[in-house]
């Protein structure tokens, strides 16, 4: 996975095909894990959280990133990166179900906006993951639909307390969510719908955080 990143960055700096398909999920959770790790645990933390990343990875290298199932990674891979922020808390705790819910959701976003910039050279090159089965529609919907899913998630889980902070990022997320959507109707192969989607992952991590620490 984070090998691969490598691929794809060259092919898109250069021009020429890639000669190993790849999605780049290296490169997504690490930039969602900066900001998890800037606002986390400032402890290396044990346990299924890294546990999880290092597996979702292996998965998709070993042949899911090629297969309708190839969102599942990305789902337990951001899943796992707010778990090492519950993991950090005083005392540690494992993340309640809608933690998991906003991380997953993030990640099958993320999923569908890193592909966009390869998909036509995806499919030439037999590479048939879930978001180069569907159309450019779909995709923005989904990056909208789950960035919002987040969103009301958060807000409505986060407690009364923490609402000065979810209410804004979780906002301000979906705006985000939904400028990257009209890129991906109006422009061929976007870059601007991922890095719009790792704004919104961003704010919403942001989010997440203040709603941890205010439980």
């Amino acid at each position: 996975m984070w090998a691969e990143t490598g691929v794809r960055n060259a092919r898109q700096a250069t021009g020429k095909r890639r000669t190993i398909a790849a999605n780049g999920m290296g490169d997504r959770c690490r930039e969602f894990g900066v900001v998890v790790s800037a606002v986390g645990p400032r402890e290396p933390v044990g346990g299924p959280g890294p546990s999880g990343l290092l597996l979702s990875g292996f998965a998709y290298n070993a042949g899911l990133k090629a297969t309708l199932w190839s969102a599942v990674p990305y789902a337990t891979g951001f899943a796992a990166l707010p778990a090492l922020v519950s993991a950090g808390t005083q005392p540690p705790s494992w993340p309640g179900w809608w933690v998991l819910l906003v991380g997953a959701s993030l990640g099958v976003g993320a999923h569908f906006a890193n592909v966009l910039p390869d998909a036509e050279s995806d499919r030439a090159e037999g590479i048939r993951g879930l978001p180069q089965r569907v159309s450019p529609g779909v995709t923005a919907g989904a990056l909208v639909a789950l960035t919002t899913l987040s969103a009301v998630v958060l807000i409505w889980q986060g407690g009364a307390s923490a609402r000065w902070v979810t209410v804004p990022a979780g906002v301000a997320a979906v705006v985000s969510a939904s400028a990257a959507a009209l890129f991906v109707l109006r422009t061929p192969a976007p870059v601007w719908p991922f890095r719009l989607s790792m704004i919104a992952a961003g704010l919403i991590a942001i989010g997440l955080l203040g709603a941890l620490q205010g439980n």
